[in-house]
């Protein structure tokens, strides 16, 4: 760790070891309640109402029909949108690993660029209104099997 500080310019420092100590500090049980309340102490983070976007930009903002959306199970993979306060936001897969109701948990799939305190394997909280897109397999399948209108 005392390596990596002099690679850090030095007026960005004390910002530096201020996130290490936070990352450190977030491995236990902080770090758990942390996670709970969906976001950090700094570049807090939070998910993309995707039923909100597509409502005020229906003609570029396109979300999953809600019928493939209640049709989500564990081990399924969907896209949420993540917005952090200082850097912007990044689109990222998570595998699904609960389900109850609405209420969805998962493991974040991909390595996050902007969005810090998250790497792989994170656990998400998400509702199905955060699903942006859904990973179209055998799910997409499930949700359209019956249906008449599926092409």
């Amino acid at each position: 760790m005392i390596a990596e500080l002099y690679v850090v310019a030095r007026w960005e420092q004390p910002i530096w070891a201020a996130q290490q100590l936070e990352r450190s500090l977030t491995e236990g049980l902080f770090g758990r309640l942390a996670v709970w309340s969906r976001g950090r102490l700094w570049d807090r983070w939070t998910l993309t109402d995707g039923v909100a976007m597509n409502a005020e930009w229906p003609d570029t903002f396109e979300i999953p029909e809600q019928r493939h959306k209640d049709n989500v199970r564990v081990g399924d993979i969907v896209k949420l949108g993540f917005n952090s306060e200082h850097e912007g936001g990044e689109r990222m897969w998570v595998q699904v690993t609960k389900v109850k109701g609405d209420r969805y948990w998962g493991n974040l799939d991909n390595e996050p660029v902007v969005i810090w305190g998250l790497q792989p394997g994170s656990t998400v909280r998400f509702r199905g209104k955060h699903i942006i897109a859904l990973y179209e397999d055998e799910q997409f399948e499930r949700a359209t099997e019956g249906d008449s209108r599926a092409p």
